[in-house]
């Protein structure tokens, strides 16, 4: 009787952890797939606002509720901006917003041109609206890839749509030029800081623009909650770094 009541006693323990664990998955689950997700940095192409081995939060939401199925949003959401850090999918291997692991495609660049936009690509020079997005030289900027390879490139300080932001170029390798097309309703051009080592809307439809479709914004990168490099030393500077740009300083202001 006493083994009885003993085993009783151990279902009843191992069914109360399982259901606490059950619950938290599916708590887990519902705010990653609804409010916040993480991401982890697995490229260069954001260099120098996002080293490889940074991990940040992605709000699903700035922009309105977001169907994790269908894309659609609801509710009074910010515009997405020129100027913000956004995460989009190709919504291969996706299941209603949660990652099934195989073969999904999550992007991570920086939104250059929104819908009526005009925008052209000349000479390593964006233009938007027919006037060029104007750089100012400041250093030369080291940087190690994914394998742990060393590359010296020119950081431009760049500000347009009222923000600032650094980008990088590579004297040595030679641009694409895109002629000048109108940015559709619903559509969005992207492209990474590193822009020499990205691949985005330059790239996708070439020699014409490649758009990212507004039901395929996940969300807006907010902030690096972890980082750390190659030798897995973590980078404690750059834990809570905001992602969301910043407005440019005027002078007498």
């Amino acid at each position: 009787m006493a083994d009885k009541n003993t085993n009783n006693g151990t279902m009843a323990v191992v069914l109360e952890y399982t259901k606490v664990i059950l619950g938290a998955l599916i708590l887990a689950a519902t705010v990653r797939s609804l409010w916040f997700e993480p991401f982890k940095i697995p490229s260069t192409s954001m260099v120098p606002t996002l080293l490889v081995g940074d991990y940040l939060f992605v709000d699903k939401n700035n922009y309105g509720w977001r169907n994790p199925c269908t894309g659609e949003r609801y509710g009074n959401g910010h515009d997405i901006q020129k100027g913000d850090v956004v995460v989009f999918s190709k919504k291969k291997g996706y299941l209603c917003g949660l990652t099934l692991g195989f073969g999904s495609l999550n992007f991570i660049k920086r939104v250059v041109a929104v819908p009526g936009d005009k925008v052209a690509y000349n000479n390593k020079t964006l233009y938007v609206n027919g006037e060029a997005v104007h750089m100012n030289f400041e250093d030369v900027h080291t940087y190690e890839d994914a394998g742990g390879q060393s590359h010296s490139v020119k950081k431009y300080n760049v500000t347009f749509n009222g923000v600032t932001h650094q980008v990088l170029l590579n004297a040595e390798q030679r641009g694409f030029d895109l002629a000048e097309q109108v940015v559709p309703e619903g559509k969005y051009v992207v492209m990474g800081d590193n822009r020499d080592n990205s691949l985005d809307s330059r790239f996708w439809n070439y020699p014409d623009w490649g758009f990212v479709n507004k039901e395929d914004v996940v969300g807006q990168a907010k902030r690096i909650f972890w980082s750390w490099d190659n030798s897995l030393k973590p980078r404690f500077e750059r834990i809570g770094q905001s992602l969301v740009a910043q407005t440019a300083k005027v002078e007498g202001q």
